[in-house]
């Protein structure tokens, strides 16, 4: 929605303010902190469980993303279309190469810059994989070395500093959802889920118009909390009414995240550019619209493209230290440690 309407804005056509939409980073990076603590939980301490994991995050978020690079590029180079990607001003293979490791300050994938955060969150937590036995020690240490970074970034002024930025707390967040709801004794109804949640969509409405504010600030950190925690809490709800398009487009989240900008970019010059509309009912039109195509378009390159090659590359990481040498044909032993087996 935030996209759609910074885009549609541009054709000086606008229904709706679309900035409180960016609380949806916030919300994502909120539940990434909830699923990477559950992954994590149980798992044994050491090296070997830290690969598999660093492995599998790898093998999930990399290889698509570097194709949606690639694409973006060779769009631009065919047609000239910038995407919001500041190419015209900023080509070379400088550039192209910190995209690929996430530390271009203008991502060539204009939504690539919060997968900085992503890729640190998941840097620590590879660590307190190898060194921490409990999921709460784990929780500790990734919440005390981000506290750490957020004094650093304060008390010197280093506002360029990411992994100091508030919006990395979030992935504390998420794992004190985790433990909260982790915890066999705790039995939540479902009803106040649904409360909790509608709390957090409140606190959003409250929010509206409110261009002071932006990712990690404190309304917007707690209105996503209480979005994630109560659609969590009143999953057994959600779950009974077995919708399973909501699924679906869970699964497909991760390629919805990264195309939907380019959808929204293509409908809009098709209505607004080139068939010249500006009417109220068009612009709702192209917002209805980016949302089925995009989602339509994420579930099927998420069954066709994304699944297929993200279990393609994971399946070579994960096996990578257990190979065979092929000429002894003796048994990698990179990592002297018990093979577990994975997820």
């Amino acid at each position: 929605m935030a996209h759609n309407h910074d885009v549609m804005y541009q054709y000086g056509v606008q229904i709706y303010d679309g900035w409180v939409g960016g609380i949806g980073v916030d919300i994502f990076f909120i539940i990434s902190g909830y699923v990477m603590f559950s992954l994590m939980a149980g798992k044994p301490r050491g090296l070997t469980t830290a690969y598999d994991f660093a492995a599998r995050r790898v093998g999930r978020i990399i290889p698509i993303y570097w194709l949606m690079i690639v694409a973006v590029i060779f769009v631009w180079s065919m047609t000239g279309a910038d995407m919001f990607s500041d190419l015209n001003d900023r080509s070379g293979i400088r550039r192209f190469v910190l995209n690929l490791f996430f530390i271009d300050k203008k991502p060539i994938v204009t939504v690539g810059w919060t997968l900085s955060y992503e890729m640190l969150f998941y840097a620590l937590s590879t660590m307190a994989l190898t060194f921490f036995r409990r999921g709460y020690s784990r929780l500790v240490f990734i919440a005390a070395v981000l506290l750490l970074c957020f004094l650093f970034r304060t008390l010197f002024n280093h506002p360029g500093f990411i992994p100091g930025k508030p919006v990395a707390l979030e992935f504390v967040a998420g794992g004190l959802i985790w433990a909260l709801l982790s915890r066999n004794n705790v039995r939540i109804p479902p009803i106040a889920g649904v409360l909790t949640t509608l709390a957090g969509c409140v606190g959003v409405a409250m929010l509206y118009g409110n261009h002071a504010l932006n990712h990690g600030d404190a309304g917007w950190f707690a209105s996503a909390t209480l979005i994630v925690l109560g659609v969590l809490i009143a999953e057994p709800y959600f779950a009974s009414l077995r919708w399973q398009r909501p699924t679906d487009l869970g699964d497909a989240s991760y390629f919805l995240y990264l195309i939907h900008i380019y959808v929204v970019i293509l409908v809009n010059y098709l209505v607004f550019g080139v068939m010249g509309a500006r009417s109220s009912i068009a612009a709702v039109a192209v917002t209805f619209t980016c949302l089925v195509v995009a989602s339509e378009i994420a579930l099927y390159g998420f069954r066709h493209l994304e699944r297929p090659l993200t279990r393609a590359v994971t399946r070579i990481l994960v096996a990578l230290p257990y190979g065979r040498n092929r000429e002894t044909g003796e048994v990698n032993k990179a990592f002297r440690f018990t093979r577990r087996s994975a997820e």
